[in-house]
This record gives structure tokens, C-alpha cells and sequence, in this order.
């Protein structure tokens, strides 16, 4: 089970970071962090919720289907 849980950690890991990635690199607003505004104060930004969703439900799937392999065996 703790396998399971590791698999599926690490896949929304690395999608949600490949999402960022490709948002940051294409200058999507949809798929990256933004910085507004920069004042001698403060620092105004804001990140796209979409990639951290995409990472959730792909880990699911991905969770699932390692753990039917497992237990196919």
C-alpha cells in the first residue's frame, strides 16, 4: 500500500511540475505562476489552480491502475 501512495505522490509531482514547466516555458496564463506586481513592499502574484488538478487526477489513474498490477500477480 505504502507503494501505491509513493507512486502516486511522485506522478503528481512530476506532472504538476512538467504542466508548470511547459506553462512557463510557452507563456501560458492557464498553466503557470504569475507575478502581478513588484513594489518595495510587497510582491503581488498568483498561479493557475489547472495543473495541480491535472496532477491529481492523473496520479489517481496512475495510482489505480499500479495498484491493479500488483494485485493481478
Amino acid at each position: 500500500m505504502l507503494k501505491t501512495v509513493l507512486v502516486g505522490l511522485a506522478s503528481f509531482i512530476i506532472i504538476s511540475s512538467f504542466l508548470l514547466l511547459i506553462g512557463h516555458l510557452f507563456e501560458t496564463k492557464y498553466l503557470s505562476i504569475s507575478i502581478y506586481e513588484e513594489t518595495s513592499s510587497a510582491l503581488i502574484a498568483g498561479m493557475s489552480v489547472i495543473p495541480y488538478l491535472l496532477g491529481i487526477i492523473g496520479s489517481f489513474f496512475i495510482g489505480v491502475n499500479y495498484y491493479k498490477r500488483q494485485h493481478s500477480h
